[in-house]
């Protein structure tokens, strides 16, 4: 031929011999999905040659190949890669000489459109997905069917149902797997808040089921969010209160390490609430007349305490020791937590216990007031 190959000019033969084989819209956009299950049958054959072994093994590795070989060419491609794509597209040297020098019918691009070919798939960069999602848009708002404006730009039906659903534009169904009863069940129960799996397990139907009402119902993925946020924040005050309720005499470190979680929750999401119902501080009691030797039972509760965190201590490593294990090994310290502000050695003994393993766990050295 006596003349220089470009890169440009092989993607323009490639891109008509390609339309010949329909794997290109009307509108000029790759059918990737067609096109790479070909190409990965073309190169197994080929892959036994130490120098291919570079060529896709599956038909997600052959969709970023040919991906690579279509789009604007940024950097130097390998011309092997490019000899590969002749012989599997044409039949012989002359067809694609003939095809090279020929006028391009049909898929002449601009550079902004090349630049966003219809390459939806795994792999791929999100930036040259935004072609396909502002066709399947503009389809959809104009009346067309999922399943019709997805085949136009090259994607599945779902990814073309959620883009709508993001754009505030409602997908026409036809009931298949979930008819309209159950899909409405689905919804209000979403709407309550409920997790997807007891959702899925309450109506007998896959989570994966579930996933897709959220993503293609306009508006229901941001109200099931708000409304488990919110439940969430329900919950946390209420085991707070309770607590608060019943145990205000520990003081806030011990009642945090009766319920961590609830404290957590409230400390990251609703810290000011949490602010205003800390326990009070304690003032020193007048002493009181009692029958009860409460220093000699705040010796011996001390003792106890003190050994099961020795025991503790023993079996969780660096974890940091929670008052509710040291009730459990020392039972008759439950019932004595009200009274902590009579017990000031077993009261110290607990916080300095609980503070010092504190500062190896990052979650509860990252929430003191």
């Amino acid at each position: 031929m006596g003349e220089h190959l470009t890169g440009d000019a092989m993607q323009r033969a490639c891109r008509q011999r390609m339309a010949d084989k329909g794997w290109m819209t009307s509108g000029g956009r790759v059918r990737l999905d067609a096109m790479s299950s070909a190409f990965l049958s073309y190169a197994d054959d080929l892959r036994s040659v130490p120098e291919m072994e570079t060529l896709p093994r599956d038909k997600s590795e052959a969709g970023v190949q040919l991906g690579r070989l279509l789009r604007p060419m940024r950097s130097g491609t390998h011309p092997l890669r490019w000899m590969v794509m002749a012989s599997w597209l044409f039949e012989g040297g002359t067809e694609f000489l003939s095809t090279l020098k020929a006028p391009q019918e049909g898929c002449e691009q601009s550079d902004s459109q090349t630049e966003h070919l219809g390459l939806a798939q795994e792999g791929v960069p999100q930036d040259f997905r935004q072609a396909d999602r502002d066709r399947v848009i503009h389809l959809m708002g104009d009346g067309s069917s999922a399943t019709f404006a997805a085949h136009e730009a090259g994607v599945s039906v779902q990814t073309a149902m959620a883009w709508a659903a993001q754009a505030g534009i409602p997908s026409k169904r036809r009931p298949k797997q979930l008819v309209q009863a159950k899909r409405e069940q689905v919804t209000a129960d979403l709407l309550q808040g409920l997790g997807k799996a007891e959702v899925a397990a309450k109506r007998s139907v896959s989570v994966q089921m579930i996933t897709r009402v959220l993503q293609s119902e306009v508006g229901l993925h941001a109200a099931w969010t708000s409304k488990r946020f919110d439940n969430a924040r329900q919950d946390a005050r209420a085991r707070w209160l309770a607590l608060l309720n019943e145990h205000a005499a520990l003081g806030t470190k011990l009642m945090r390490s009766l319920e961590p979680a609830a404290y957590a929750w409230l400390y990251r999401h609703d810290r000011a609430w949490l602010q205003e119902h800390r326990p009070e501080r304690l003032q020193a009691s007048e002493p009181r007349r009692s029958s009860v030797n409460w220093d000699e039972r705040d010796l011996m509760l001390r003792a106890k305490v003190r050994e099961a965190i020795v025991q503790l201590a023993s079996r969780s490593g660096k974890r940091p020791i929670q008052l509710w294990q040291v009730v459990q090994v020392v039972p008759e310290l439950k019932p004595k937590l009200r009274a902590l502000d009579r017990l000031p050695l077993t009261r110290e003994a607990l916080q300095q216990a609980i503070a010092q393993r504190a500062k190896s766990s990052p979650s509860q050295n990252s929430l003191p007031f």
